[in-house]
């Protein structure tokens, strides 16, 4: 993308935010909670993982209550990877805040000048008419913790440990070159994955109820992250992207 083409996606970006702010505006209160969904934290979490669709006439909006200068991490998968997000403050024709635009990740400071809520839009690029994805948002703790009461941290990385994917959480458990998981689809399912690593290859096999398929996950370099893709079983027209990273990378 040059630099022309970005300006003009920034500034269809922001059309876009400011007709949530104008909808919301004129149709009160009760629509407004309605338009965009609140973001919450489970109690005693500082993260969030949010599963949606979203399609070029219909962007999906969140709402996320911060005080100024807390820190935001956000992290955003998508199968056919066209999905984006950006963040504003939330009040009319707010800018997006810095770095903020159109992104698939971000890691800043929240600021405002008018309240403590602030916008999520997640928009989806023109060569797609739909696509689903997943948005995991963060919070850290502010301040210092001593080592001794900082909750443990479960190791993760080399194909062992809980990983953020396209399609949600994968927990894997790995016992020499043998790996088995275990993830929930969309509609709460348990579902598992079972394969072999070969140097920074893992291939094997997955399973949901009522279909299953091949997968192969590349590590990359880092150790803690995954490129990969899937396919179904008599049907291998019919496959996708499946990559992810350790859960938590980058959070603390």
């Amino acid at each position: 993308m040059n630099s022309t083409q970005f300006i003009e996606r920034k500034r269809i970006m922001k059309t876009l935010a400011a007709g949530f702010f104008l909808a919301l505006l004129l149709s009160g209160i009760e629509v407004r909670a309605q338009q965009c969904k609140r973001i919450t934290f489970q109690r005693g979490l500082t993260s969030a993982v949010l599963k949606g669709k979203v399609s070029i006439d219909q962007p999906v909006c969140y709402k996320l209550r911060a005080r100024n200068n807390q820190r935001l991490v956000a992290h955003l998968t998508s199968p056919r990877r066209r999905v984006r997000f950006s963040v504003s403050p939330d009040y009319f024709d707010a800018d997006f805040l810095e770095g903020a635009a159109d992104v698939t990740d971000w890691d800043g400071k929240l600021f405002s000048n008018a309240g403590d809520d602030f916008m999520i839009v997640v928009t989806l690029t023109p060569r797609n008419a739909e696509d689903s994805f997943t948005l995991e948002v963060t919070i850290p703790p502010s301040g210092r913790t001593s080592s001794s009461r900082r909750a443990p941290v479960a190791p993760c990385g080399d194909f062992s440990g809980e990983y953020l994917t396209h399609y949600g959480p994968l927990q894997l458990t790995r016992t020499g070159d043998q790996v088995r998981g275990v993830y929930t689809t969309d509609d709460g399912k348990d579902s598992t994955v079972t394969g072999t690593v070969r140097g920074n290859v893992l291939t094997g096999r997955w399973a949901e109820p009522g279909r299953k398929g091949t997968f192969r996950f590349t590590l990359d370099s880092d150790g803690r992250s995954f490129t990969g893709s899937f396919a179904f079983d008599g049907d291998p027209n019919e496959a996708g992207e499946w990559g992810g990273h350790c859960r938590g990378d980058g959070d603390q």
